[in-house]
């Protein structure tokens, strides 16, 4: 076998994966509103740990809720322990290992209230100030990239 220790079990520090198979993070649009974990998501990575994948990695979690696009994976307050724990207790119930890929808005934070209603400016970050300007070449805002 050419790649005979992908089926391996792998020990790193205190995690031992049953295999080297890894679900990478990856956009699903199963996010309820809110950021809350959904059924439809808990199902579609146990599915993935059913088949054979030693660890899945969840998408983007927002860390900051303001900076996050709409439906985004949430882990930025206790409120999304008990959804996220249900997730992760699926994925280990189907011999699965779960990981959660943070993500924040970084320099460019969505401009206005968290339901970026307003498309129109970005809040960037700089040297410690923030400051609003019109959104240029062609950037939509609000998580919805570029045109």
């Amino acid at each position: 076998m050419k790649y005979q220790n992908l089926f391996k079990p792998i020990k790193i520090r205190d995690l031992e994966l049953k295999n080297r198979v890894v679900f990478p993070a990856m956009a699903t649009n199963l996010i309820a509103d809110g950021g809350y974990v959904t059924d439809k998501l808990i199902d579609y990575h146990v599915a993935r740990a059913e088949g054979g994948n030693g660890l899945n990695i969840t998408e983007a979690a927002s860390v900051h809720a303001p900076s996050a696009p709409r439906n985004f994976l949430n882990i930025s307050d206790d409120k999304f322990v008990p959804g996220l724990k249900k997730f992760t207790d699926a994925i280990h119930a189907a011999g699965g290992k779960a990981c959660i890929q943070l993500w924040q808005g970084g320099i460019v934070v969505a401009g206005g209230r968290p339901e970026c209603n307003d498309h129109s400016t970005q809040r960037y970050a700089s040297g410690g100030a923030c400051y609003s300007r019109r959104v240029q070449r062609g950037y939509k805002g609000c998580g919805q990239g570029f045109r």
